[in-house]
């Protein structure tokens, strides 16, 4: 992945209180036979591809999962937001699909759901004694 490239966020929408965080990823997929395929027909090999059974604004289906390195740098970047900024809060921390129902990301891609995304932000925070560290 390049810095040259960019993402698209939520859309045409706006909150004080949220940051546009992208994390590389094909996102929903099309399953053909056996194989997955990206809405732009990359093949995705199948131990990258999760089973997710939807939720609020979220499509059930197959996604593209995150890394786990993608998640700990998740993880990481949110506790160096926390530690530095006053005004940031884990309560603000949202999925696509929490701000704008037209968008079912991160879905399946992202290991757990949101709620409980947040929830191992808090404690994420407690374990590393309120610090970035």
């Amino acid at each position: 992945h390049t810095a040259n490239k960019h993402g698209y966020h939520a859309g045409h929408r706006f909150h004080r209180d949220h940051l546009g965080i992208e994390i590389m990823g094909s996102g929903k997929l099309i399953k053909k036979g056996y194989k997955y395929f990206t809405w732009f027909g990359k093949e995705i090999p199948s131990d990258e591809v999760r089973w997710f059974d939807g939720g609020t604004n979220q499509k059930e289906g197959y996604y593209h999962k995150f890394s786990e390195a993608q998640e700990k740098s998740l993880i990481d970047l949110v506790m160096w937001l926390n530690a530095a900024y006053d005004s940031f809060s884990i309560d603000n921390v949202v999925g696509h699909d929490e701000i704008r129902a037209a968008k079912n990301d991160p879905g399946g891609s992202l290991s757990m759901s949101m709620t409980d995304f947040r929830v191992k932000l808090y404690r994420e925070w407690d374990k590393r004694g309120g610090a970035y560290s």
